[in-house]
């Protein structure tokens, strides 16, 4: 069955938030270890830059901790609100924005979290039909191509890792991936992404 999902901390008004948080069907995360960027720095690339990601705050205006965005924070140890961003003819600005970029492991990574809308309640099925197998079917496959181009544009080797919270959603992305033919993308789960990062 798909992750069942927790309504996300809340901070109090005037409360502080905490230096430690926990990913939603992850663990714990120190937020104090998180790397900060510079914008405009090329990091070992001549042609992509760390820039702003502009994904708004890791708590939403009601000061609810956005899930998804502590979990990206996990994937990459970046502060969310940097993203890896290389020219992009096609895209928004002419660029695209990636999540992480591990220029030692020669990395780009783009981290999906819960996805419960994917999958039927009662049968634990992909969903066949609606906006949630459009995600699945149509979405996906085209941003994934979308990265592939932009890597291949800027003339980038680099591996496209996608980092799913479970294997129910990394096997679902595959089946997307092969059914638009989308060849060049790794797609593991956060388990097997910590793994290979030594953590």
């Amino acid at each position: 069955m798909p992750f069942a999902r927790e309504k996300p901390p809340q901070l109090a008004p005037g409360e502080t938030p905490p230096d430690i948080v926990e990913v939603e069907g992850v663990g714990p995360l120190d937020l104090r270890t998180l790397q900060s960027r510079i914008i405009g720095d090329q990091d070992s690339t001549d042609v992509g830059v760390w820039g702003d990601a502009g994904e708004g705050l890791r708590y939403d205006a009601a000061l609810r901790l956005r899930p998804s965005r502590v979990f990206q924070e996990l994937v990459t140890l970046v502060d969310g609100q940097f993203a890896f961003i290389l020219p992009f003819d096609a895209g928004k600005n002419g660029e695209l924005k990636f999540d992480g970029w591990f220029p030692d492991l020669n990395v780009i990574v783009d981290a999906k979290h819960i996805y419960e809308f994917i999958f039927d309640r009662r049968t634990g099925e992909p969903v066949t039909e609606g906006f949630g197998r459009r995600v699945w079917r149509e979405d996906w496959p085209k941003t994934a191509q979308a990265q592939l181009a932009a890597l291949a544009q800027a003339g980038m080797n680099a591996e496209l890792v996608w980092v799913m919270l479970n294997e129910q959603y990394a096997e679902l992305a595959r089946a997307g991936f092969r059914l638009a033919n989308v060849v060049g993308v790794t797609v593991e789960t956060i388990t097997q992404w910590l793994e290979r990062t030594g953590r």
